[in-house]
């Protein structure tokens, strides 16, 4: 006796989840979240002030990493610790560009461009590795009684070069004050490893929102679709959305 074979397969995606009215965008996600997101609203705040220059989050980045403090405050006025929270610094990351976040392939983009490591000459995107190898060959720079005068050296050039980039201090500050970052283990393994890690953290957040959307309104939606777009005959599904 012949089998029957399926000869269709479907392939869905978010596009499949918006057709049935489920609130999975980017900016659906950032709505529900109220709590994060007015923390995150306050952090934003804080750091587009306008009195909030290049200057103090350089001093208050490199206080937090360590070193004596000249001047600068912002910190003080931002101790949220992330892990307490359950913000991951992806969660910060896109919702400080939100503005940018048009659909999800931006998100993509804007990965691409944290984490692939570029000339600042003619990119620039934020370069967090060298920004963080610069402050921890600073600490072990940092002059004590007796040092060679090499080290010195050394020490008041890197200060003199550490970076200006506004959007890199931000995520610098975020990174050591907000999801204290271990500086003394800094290298590019330990770094990306931190990275991924809150990626992992940001997915579970955004999974645990998307879970509390399917309803049964939802699950007949999408039946009812996936019958239209297979003609009612058998199919195989590869979805990369909800169902």
């Amino acid at each position: 006796m012949a089998q029957n074979v399926v000869s269709r397969l479907l392939v869905i995606g978010n596009g499949f989840d918006l057709k049935c009215d489920l609130k999975s965008k980017f900016e659906d996600y950032y709505n529900n979240k109220d709590d994060m997101v007015k923390t995150l609203e306050k952090m934003n705040a804080d750091f587009n002030n306008q009195n909030t220059d290049t200057e103090i989050l350089q001093a208050d980045v490199l206080y937090i990493a360590g070193f004596p403090r000249t001047w600068g405050n912002l910190n003080n006025n931002m101790k949220i610790d992330f892990n307490d929270k359950n913000i991951s610094f992806w969660d910060f990351y896109f919702y400080f560009h939100k503005g940018k976040l048009n659909n999800w392939a931006d998100v993509e983009y804007f990965l691409n461009n944290l984490l692939t490591i570029k000339s600042h000459k003619t990119h620039p995107e934020p370069d967090l590795e060298k920004s963080l190898d610069m402050i921890a060959r600073l600490k072990y720079l940092t002059p004590g009684l007796s040092v060679e005068a090499s080290f010195t050296e050394e020490f008041k050039k890197l200060k003199e070069d550490f970076t200006e980039d506004r959007e890199t201090l931000i995520l610098l500050f975020v990174l050591l004050n907000n999801l204290k970052y271990d500086i003394k283990k800094q290298s590019e393994r330990h770094l990306y490893d931190f990275l991924f890690d809150e990626l992992k953290k940001f997915e579970k957040n955004f999974n645990g929102y998307l879970k509390t959307l399917q309803d049964e309104k939802y699950k007949e939606k999408s039946q009812q679709l996936l019958n239209k777009l297979s003609h009612n005959e058998c199919y195989n599904l590869l979805s990369f959305g909800r169902l």
